[in-house]
């Protein structure tokens, strides 16, 4: 691991986590199946008792939802995964052991601006943080968010381009300053900041992060 969070490393020992300061000196005894760095003064960890918050003073707070793993830890929220009636299931929480979005999904993945990708059944939607439908789960795949777009893959294959800072769908792109309807039959991602469109009409490389003079994807209002 690196230093982080106010200049701690965390540890390995016998496959559980502690964490050093800057000094080398121990300050989490190597008891934590699962263990974050410090953000905002809070570190969050899991031991066999429990899931515990754990502040720059070292202290533990124990908070009500036992979880088997997590991620997202951002010192204010996390997506977490816990033992329910229906088997292993993901949820949101805070720190405050608020339960934002219940344990009822396969997956739960924050995206930004306060939505969350989520699964269950196998299909895919967004929520927000207070699991109000922002995308209906009728999505049968993702690829991983770049540059603020989120592709989804719909029942015939096809996928489309979700704006996640503005909550819509892109519909257009411009060539050579003629605005296209984006209506793709297939999207890959090849290589970091960049998405292939296959167009009806033909293939169309677009670089997300730095497009080609005059053909760039364009965002409805912009």
């Amino acid at each position: 691991d690196t230093y982080a969070g106010g200049g701690h490393l965390r540890v390995v020992s016998n496959g559980y986590y502690g964490m050093v300061d800057r000094n080398g000196d121990l300050v989490l005894e190597p008891v934590f199946r699962a263990l974050s760095n410090f953000h905002g003064g809070t570190a969050l960890g899991i031991t066999p008792e429990g899931t515990m918050l754990i502040s720059e003073t070292y202290e533990y707070k124990e908070l009500p939802v036992k979880l088997e793993r997590f991620h997202s830890f951002n010192g204010r929220t996390f997506a977490g995964e816990a033992i329910t009636v229906d088997g292993l299931k993901w949820g949101l929480m805070n720190i405050k052991g608020e339960v934002l979005i219940p344990f009822e999904y396969e997956l739960i993945l924050p995206v930004g601006n306060g939505a969350c990708l989520v699964r269950r059944n196998g299909l895919f939607g967004l929520v927000d943080g207070r699991n109000t439908e922002i995308l209906p789960l009728i999505w049968k795949g993702y690829i991983t968010p770049s540059y603020g777009l989120l592709p989804l893959r719909d029942a015939t294959g096809v996928y489309r381009l979700y704006d996640i800072e503005k909550r819509v769908m892109l519909e257009t792109f411009n060539a050579a300053g003629t605005s296209i309807p984006l209506n793709p039959t297939g999207i890959s991602e090849p290589g970091e900041g960049f998405v292939v469109l296959h167009m009806n009409e033909g293939t169309e490389y677009l670089n997300i992060q730095a497009p080609a003079p005059g053909r760039q994807i364009v965002k409805p209002g912009s």
